[in-house]
């Protein structure tokens, strides 16, 4: 689904005017058709690219003074590297990279605005270009191009562009998320799962969003939505449907009659407060494809369990207990919940309401205990 279009910013609007070749792909602007000399005094093309600032649906100005150029090392009119160029790859999209990382600061305070930063780079390196082809020029003609890349967001994620992880974030496309549970983790845990850009997200609970729900979960919910009770799925779905296309909710609790609801997920949450709903469903039914943050072991414990068993899981396995994703809100220890689910129940009912990183710190001071070269730091 297509995000909204980027106003023309000024600075843009006199590139253009200038007739260069411009495009915003990937949280980048890219300016193409930049002509250079290689090591061998031929004139190639490649494009100037960095990462772009936006407000809404804006494009604006304020980046810092580098740009990165796609194609072989850029030289002067005599086949001499330029030295502003150190090499360093830069992947923009799929397919796409920069091999060189430009570097020319004209003051403390960098270039004015964007216009000036990318004039002032495509003249220092076509400049050498047109001394030995005189044809040779940055500005073939004006040009611009919005290239959709089918995000699941309702607006830019420039976040990942910045961080030059675009398309490293765009592996997460496909996957379709569940998460069962929406208090201090559950909540946490979509925080973050909605920033990525999965396929869909669901939520699943059957709770009402109340005050002690506004002072774990993240943001700041007003008054007059606590007093009107809102159903904790459906609220926290149109908050985060603001950002993320996919995000739906259902007010339900999971159990063994709807399981049909994780159909489909490549990835489900467990992060429900009662270890009892966590033990795996009696009738052993599991969506086809489907992780969860249980691991296998976890099953096999439950049938045991029912026997008075009491056995723990093999060591070679324990890493698996652990969610492939998750804030430090609880997640890891709701799955330690998971691991001993009749002494996490009765502990549960012992002590109503414990905090998920109060939990997590005692475990954590157990654990120096039996382990004393772990260092532990109260913050």
């Amino acid at each position: 689904m297509r995000t909204a279009l980027l106003a023309r910013d000024p600075d843009l609007a006199r590139l253009l005017d200038d007739g260069y070749d411009v495009a915003v792909h990937a949280g980048h602007i890219i300016v193409r058709h930049i002509p250079y000399v290689t090591e061998n005094r031929t004139v190639e093309h490649g494009f100037l690219a960095y990462p772009v600032t936006i407000s809404g649906d804006r494009l604006v100005s304020g980046t810092d003074h580098r740009i990165w150029f796609s194609g072989s090392a850029p030289c002067d009119e005599h086949g001499r590297p330029l030295a502003l160029a150190n090499p360093e790859n830069r992947v923009i999209a799929e397919g796409m990279q920069a091999n060189f990382m430009l570097s020319s600061k004209p003051s403390p305070d960098g270039y004015p605005d964007e216009y000036t930063k990318i004039a002032t780079y495509s003249r220092i390196i076509a400049d050498q270009a047109h001394a030995l082809d005189s044809t040779a020029t940055p500005t073939p003609g004006a040009a611009w191009q919005e290239i959709e890349d089918d995000s699941p967001f309702a607006y830019r994620d420039t976040a990942t562009s910045r961080a030059g992880i675009a398309a490293v974030s765009r592996r997460f496309r496909g996957h379709r998320i569940v998460i069962v549970g929406l208090g201090g983790s559950g909540s946490y845990i979509l925080d973050q799962v909605a920033k990525t850009e999965v396929d869909s997200i669901l939520l699943i609970d059957g709770d009402t969003f109340d005050n002690h729900n506004a002072f774990r979960a993240p943001g700041a919910p007003t008054l007059d939505t606590l007093r009107g009770r809102p159903p904790k799925a459906t609220y926290l779905a149109s908050i985060y449907a603001n950002m993320h296309r996919g995000v739906s909710a259902c007010e339900q609790y999971l159990d063994e009659d709807n399981l049909d609801l994780l159909t489909g997920a490549t990835f489900v949450f467990l992060a429900s407060d009662d270890a009892a709903s966590k033990r795996p469903s009696s009738t052993g039914s599991k969506p086809t494809g489907c992780r969860s943050s249980m691991s296998a072991w976890a099953s096999k414990r439950s049938t045991a369990a029912s026997a008075d068993s009491c056995a723990s899981p093999p060591a070679s396995r324990a890493a698996e207990t652990q969610p492939a994703a998750a804030s430090l809100s609880g997640t890891r220890t709701r799955c330690l919940r998971t691991q001993h689910p009749d002494r996490g129940s009765q502990r549960a009912q012992r002590r109503p309401g414990r905090h998920p990183l109060e939990t997590l710190h005692r475990y954590l001071r157990r654990r120096h205990r039996r382990e004393p070269h772990h260092v532990l730091t109260d913050h």
